[in-house]
């Protein structure tokens, strides 16, 4: 969570204060819900958590006077599937900080080449076949198109974003170690201090600028990279999440 920032000045005016910290009446409240994707009907959504900030009922917000908060739960998850993925990965908290930060710099500097150069084949070779395995998993359907077309549109995002022309990548900067799932997916993020400009704060570390033909204006995009290391294969593996 961020505080209002000059939200307030653009929507009313620069006669309302800039907000740099939460206020105390901020909160946060999530609901995790079950449901069945393959057979959907929102009356069978079944609540399995609820979760709140201390003080949510009583109106005082721990993060009070907080550049920004964080937040975090847990809950157990069932899935209609059995899918090993990144649960057999080491714990890369036990690794020397030194050389997991090179191996995952190396390849987040593999993945932006990959970008530069246009390289549709490994695009695939590294997102594809992971994202087959999720969609056939999760019983994923669009309404309107049949198993076949999701693929090839898949496969034209992939291209999509690998195809644009002038990408300027940002340096890769300002980012901090992120883990995930018990220590076993890891990441490159930018900082989530209030120093670091705000569009920036908590994305990829690998980020770049572009503007597509007929636009009048540069956009950002940020190819998202979680990574675990095999156990088996002790080779470094792009996961999505």
């Amino acid at each position: 969570m961020y505080p209002f920032g000059d939200i307030l000045q653009k929507a009313f005016g620069d006669d309302e204060p800039y907000f740099d910290t939460l206020e105390g009446g901020s909160s946060i409240f999530i609901e995790v819900i079950k449901a069945d994707w393959k057979n959907y009907a929102i009356d069978k959504e079944e609540t399995i958590k609820v979760v709140k900030t201390e003080g949510f009922d009583t109106n005082e917000f721990p993060g009070a006077g907080l550049p920004f908060y964080e937040f975090t739960f847990t809950f157990t998850a069932e899935v209609p599937y059995e899918y090993e993925g990144w649960s057999n990965g080491i714990d890369l908290r036990q690794m020397d900080s030194t050389i997991l930060r090179k191996k995952i710099w190396d390849y987040f500097k593999m993945y932006q080449k990959v970008y530069e150069e246009k390289d549709k084949e490994a695009i695939l070779n590294i997102n594809f076949n992971q994202d087959v395995r999720e969609i056939t998993a999760n019983y994923f359907a669009h309404p309107t198109h049949d198993g076949d077309n999701i693929f090839d549109e898949l496969k034209e995002q992939y291209f999509d974003g690998v195809m644009i022309e002038e990408k300027d990548f940002l340096p890769l900067k300002d980012y901090e170690l992120a883990f995930f799932g018990n220590g076993k997916i890891v990441t490159f993020k930018k900082s989530s201090l209030h120093t670091i400009e705000k569009k920036y704060r908590g994305k990829s570390a690998l980020q770049f600028i572009f503007k597509r033909k007929g636009e009048a204006y540069r956009r950002m995009k940020s190819p998202h990279i979680y990574i675990y290391i095999c156990q088996k294969t002790n080779t470094m593996v792009k996961k999505k999440i």
